[in-house]
């Protein structure tokens, strides 16, 4: 019994021996000596020859929005109708613009008033000029003839003080001259002050009150004309009406207490068509201006082809979120916006807002 165990576990033993050899075989077999030929089995990635995204066809300004200007209106015209083409200034919708035609009569009156204020302020500022013209002659005239007074009084109390010492009325005589020359010289100082006074006195003040009113009236009028102008939304450039939701009688949509304020009035500006793409993020930095880039969309009459060229790109990723089949959650991805301008000869029908395929390969002479 003993026999049969040795020769059982020394069966064993050889077994184990021929699986271990053959395993170091074929792990010689699979892993050459060469350490060079090893290397070779780990290698860089190869950078796609084309980046794939997707875009949206759009004009270079982007479609916007056109709201009222003002707080609040109710719409009395619609000027245009949807799809059609207006020029820059144009009127596209008119609100009811009553109180603000009221208030432009009332700067209209005020203006005029203040003209007809100013006009008479003229009239009396001519005789005020006068009568203060002729005061400040006859206040230098005064002036002259004190400082006229108060030398003759000089001189004679100079010749009074000579004789001042000789005799009783000598000394009578001085003290009489020094109490004139005392009394020019008051005299003088008497006469400045008034002509000083009159000087500092503008007869035309009156007038320039008037002419700052007018100036303030006609800055209320020029206020009052852009305020109606504001209740007009108008065409900014040359470009295409889409969407008019507005109903004449009804008040205008207005952000953000409206939620149609969005669509108010649809407005696309006249310019060459252009494709937005979204570049993800992993090849955000593998697109560069100049690159060629090949736009398509599979329709039911068949696929529709234009070429273009990288324009610009933007220099930040820009969040994209997409809803996903459940509404609670949101896949989260983070895109590079790259315009991609179309080649002049492109004849393709493209409408705005038409999502296509976009790839754009690397290599600026492609």
């Amino acid at each position: 019994m003993a026999r049969v165990k040795r020769t059982a576990g020394l069966f064993l033993v050889l077994l184990v021996a021929v699986l271990l050899g053959t395993v170091a075989g074929s792990m010689k077999a699979v892993r050459p000596d060469d350490p060079s030929e090893d290397r070779l089995l780990v290698q860089a990635p190869l950078e796609a020859a084309s980046v794939h995204a997707s875009g949206v066809v759009d004009v270079l300004t982007g479609v916007r929005n056109l709201v009222p200007a003002v707080p609040f209106g109710k719409v009395v015209e619609i000027c245009v109708n949807e799809y059609e083409e207006v020029k820059a200034g144009q009127p596209l919708v008119k609100l009811d613009d009553t109180q603000a035609r009221n208030s432009l009569k009332e700067a209209e009156q005020a203006l005029v008033r203040s003209r007809a204020a100013l006009q008479d302020a003229k009239d009396k500022a001519q005789k005020l000029i006068a009568e203060h013209e002729l005061k400040v002659v006859q206040a230098r005239g005064a002036l002259e003839t004190a400082n006229v007074q108060l030398e003759s009084a000089r001189k004679q109390y100079e010749v009074a003080k000579k004789y001042a010492g000789t005799s009783v009325q000598g000394e009578a005589q001085l003290m009489q001259a020094e109490a004139q020359m005392l009394m020019a010289r008051k005299a003088v100082d008497t006469a400045k002050a008034a002509l000083e006074k009159l000087q500092e006195i503008d007869p035309q003040i009156k007038l320039t009150e008037h002419e700052e009113a007018i100036k303030e009236a006609e800055l209320k009028l020029r206020s009052a004309r852009e305020a109606l102008d504001a209740y007009v939304i108008r065409a900014p450039v040359d470009g295409q009406v889409f969407d008019i939701n507005y109903q004449v009688g009804g008040p205008a949509p207005l952000p953000p207490a409206d939620g149609n304020a969005s669509r108010a009035l649809v407005f696309c500006p006249k310019g060459d068509l252009i494709v937005r793409a979204e570049i993800d993020e992993e090849n955000a930095l593998l697109v560069q201006p100049g690159m060629r880039a090949v736009m398509t969309r599979q329709t039911a009459s068949g696929k529709i082809t234009v070429t273009g060229r990288v324009e610009r790109l933007a220099s930040y990723m820009q969040r994209r979120r997409s809803n996903t089949l459940d509404p609670a959650t949101f896949s989260d991805t983070r895109t590079r916006e790259c315009i991609i301008r179309l080649d002049a000869d492109n004849k393709a029908p493209l409408l705005i807002n038409m999502r296509v395929a976009v790839r754009i390969d690397r290599g600026k002479e492609q």
